[in-house]
């Protein structure tokens, strides 16, 4: 697991010792003094950030002698505070689970998968590998995911900056960890931490191969007779899922160079029930084929390599790169949005890449820093019978267009989302530095990250359009986006120690979080509809919060297999640009016009052959902002977008019992509280308490699914005055510190 072969530490004068920052692997460890026994422990196996903690009796030897003692790995980490779950390489082919981040992540203990099919979220075929879910861990979705140490987030999910756009290769992952808890600084977010730990090579070649497939054949289907006699015409269906993942690496120098590649193409084709392709050649009425049936299918190769070098005797450099490159044909088809109206999802790339770079300056001194980045950009277009263009003057110049029939309440034509484009690129620099002596582990870091998110979308012809069994309704005119928002600099600091004192050891921190979100220069594209409209950025937030660490594990009875531990943490919520974007100028404009609209010359469109709007078949305006920006009459209280500790924020307190019943069975229980702060509301300033009638009551109606019967009264509720209806200013303030 070392390339620079061997790593030495000294004990202090209480005999502890500390061997820090070690990949995960298969180690032995040789203790020496001299005029004592040589003792050698061998097999202890490192998994994740565990601490194993090995205890060895020194007897008046010669320096010939050496004992070697054969033993497993302990269980129970009796100096740190985080929970780990970790996924090994042989742990993640054996699982019947799918080989992703969330497939393993349902297995874990208090978490679930959110957008992901069947129980909690599980997973077990495949059938979910084309879009990536959020984790839900005790009830938050912060799940926070570290490529080879870095948090490279998904900057485009509400701006949260929680979650992954990334895809995992799995074959050039050694292990997956899932931890939380207070045990170290350098986490930031509350919630559940996925670390993917990539795999390093080695001085010998070694290949790895994992492929499966499920075909149609040999799938059930539960569309029983009984189900048909009812009027269910199709059920889901699994056409096809495969998944081929080869892995090499080796030395391109021994002892000094290594390598690890690997390729991974994942194939996903089922079906939707209720959604079939249009039948009928005129292009604004709808009928079903049920002869084709819509297929949700898509495809996502995935090439990644790492390489790492031994500079020097103490200097090792590591760099990782992936690439990714999705298609989804039909994106978005459910049994309301017909094939036709779906639209096409194509990843130009998604890239995740880090470069680290780690001395042992001396056998107490070790430093850290490397830089990271993450680049997505995929687009959401049309079908190529609409367009296979992402240009915007030729998709506005389409003359194909989104219907939905409110008969059947079908979306057929054109996307009936439109284009839009999903592109992100996020920066990450850090630095740290650890200093161990045999009962401390003192560390320090600071870490930067910047990110930006252009977001452009318009749609055909600018509009969208209702019919009823084919006779046109109305249009809705859309105005198209072109918005950028971002934050720069997410600074982070932090400072802890990890103190052991006999059986005890005690952790405490304390980090500082700087955050500044902006909006950044914009220019509204013109279009039939409006003008072009430039919009200078701001600043929309400036965080600065501290955040305290402090815990405690015990040794119960010194044997390294039963701990307590308490703890006690702050942390702030992941933000990116949701916060920037909501402030966004272009996000106030009046994007929409619905009109009526008589098609009287019967060409099923608003415009003539030149283009121009044939405007004596649309009725009158239904938003007189159309174009426009809309002042906001919601204003936000500054104090909770400045200062110290005005940012979203959760407080945990943790209580845990680890035992080691018998080998490589352990068990834990534990109590965890928490609670938010921070929490913001909206209060509309020209309502008081005075402006509601009441108290009244009604009487609950007559069931005999009511407590005793129904027909009791309920009773404490208010209504609003007539006189102070359609009041809606509000202002954002602080709610209570506790929810």
């Amino acid at each position: 697991a070392l390339i620079e072969r061997m790593r030495t530490v000294v004990s202090d004068g209480s005999g502890q010792y500390k061997i820090v920052s070690l990949t995960p692997g298969v180690y032995t460890v040789t203790f020496t003094l001299p005029g004592f026994t040589t003792v050698k422990r061998e097999g202890i196996e490192l998994m994740g950030d565990f601490t194993a903690s090995v205890n060895v009796e020194l007897k008046v030897g010669s320096l010939e002698e050496t004992i070697t003692v054969a033993g497993a790995t302990p269980l129970v980490d009796v100096q740190s505070l985080t929970k780990q779950s970790v996924f090994t390489r042989e742990v993640l082919d054996a699982l019947p689970a799918a080989h992703s981040i969330e497939g393993a992540g349902v297995m874990t203990p208090g978490v679930t998968g959110s957008g992901l099919v069947g129980n909690n979220g599980r997973d077990v075929g495949g059938t979910s590998g084309l879009q990536q879910p959020s984790l839900v861990f005790r009830g938050t979705n912060f799940s926070i995911t570290r490529w080879d140490g870095f948090h490279l987030s998904n900057l485009t999910v509400n701006g949260a900056g929680g979650g992954t756009s990334f895809y995992v290769n799995s074959a050039s992952a050694q292990e997956i960890v899932y931890s939380s808890g207070a045990d170290s600084a350098d986490m930031q977010f509350p919630g559940l931490y996925v670390d993917l730990v990539p795999k390093e090579g080695g001085n010998r070649f070694n290949g790895y191969l994992f492929a499966d497939l499920t075909h149609l054949p040999w799938s059930a289907s539960n569309l029983t007779p009984a189900l048909q006699e009812r009027g269910i015409t199709s059920v889901a269906r699994v056409y096809h899922i495969s998944d081929f993942n080869p892995g090499l690496g080796g030395p391109i120098r021994k002892n000094k160079l290594w390598f690890y590649a690997a390729y991974r193409y994942q194939a996903v084709d089922t079906s939707v029930v209720d959604s079939y392709y249009d039948a009928n050649p005129a292009p604004y009425l709808y009928t079903p084929d049920p002869g084709r049936p819509a297929h949700d299918n898509g495809k996502i190769p995935n090439e990644s390599i790492r390489v790492t070098w031994q500079a020097t005797s103490s200097d090792k450099i590591q760099g990782w790169f992936t690439n990714q490159n999705k298609y989804r044909p039909v994106y978005g088809v459910t049994a309301s949005v017909t094939p036709d109206a779906a639209g096409s999802q194509r990843t130009r790339y998604g890239q995740p890449m880090t470069l680290k770079w780690t001395r042992t300056e001396t056998n107490k001194l070790l430093f850290e820093g490397g830089i990271a980045r993450a680049r997505v950009y995929f687009d959401n277009g049309y079908q190529s019978t609409v367009t296979t263009s992402y240009d915007r003057a030729i998709i506005e110049a389409t003359p194909i267009y989104a219907i939905t029939d409110q008969a059947n309440g079908k979306s057929f034509g054109a996307a009936i989302g439109g284009y839009s484009a999903v592109i992100a690129d996020q920066r990450v620099g850090r630095f740290a530095a650890t200093y161990v002596t045999g009962s401390h582990a003192i560390k320090g870091g600071v870490e930067v990250v910047t990110g930006k998110t252009p977001a452009p979308s318009w749609y055909t012809g600018d509009l969208t359009m209702t019919f009823t069994s084919g006779v046109p309704q109305s249009v809705t005119l859309r105005i198209p986006n072109d918005r950028v928002d971002g934050y720069s600099p997410d600074l982070q600091l932090y400072l802890q120690d990890r103190w052991t004192v006999n059986r005890a050891t005690m952790t405490g921190g304390l980090r500082y979080d700087y955050f500044v979100g902006y909006v950044g220069d914009s220019t509204l594209p013109s279009s039939r509809w409006n003008p072009a409209q430039s919009f200078t950025g701001f600043e929309v937030q400036h965080w600065k919060d501290f955040s305290p660490r402090v815990g405690i594990a015990y040794d119960v009875f010194g044997t390294g297999k039963t701990a307590i531990k308490a703890s006690f943490a702050r942390y702030v919520q992941p933000e990116a640009t949701g916060i920037a974007a909501a402030s966004d100028p272009q996000l106030t404009i009046g994007r929409t016009d619905t009109r009526t609209w008589r098609d009287l010359n019967g060409d099923y469109t608003i415009y003539n052959p030149d283009g121009s709007v044939q405007f004596d078949e649309l009725g009158p305006s239904t938003n007189a902002n159309f174009g426009k920006v809309i002042p906001s009459t919601t204003t936000t209280d500054p104090a909770t977008l400045n200062g110290f500790n005005a940012r979203i924020s959760t407080v945990e307190w943790q209580g845990v019992v680890q035992h080691q019943l018998a080998p490589r069975v352990a068990m834990n229980a534990g109590y965890y509280f928490r609670y938010l702060g921070n929490q913001t509301a909206t209060d509309n300033t020209l309502i008081t308490p005075a402006d509601y009638d009441g108290p009244f009551c009604v009487a609950a109606p007559s069931s005999p699914d009511l407590p005793g019967g129904g027909g009791y009264p309920v009773c404490g509720l208010y209504d609003l005055k007539p006189s102070k209806f359609g009041l809606v200013p509000g202002r954002p303030q602080r709610a209570a510190t506790r929810l």
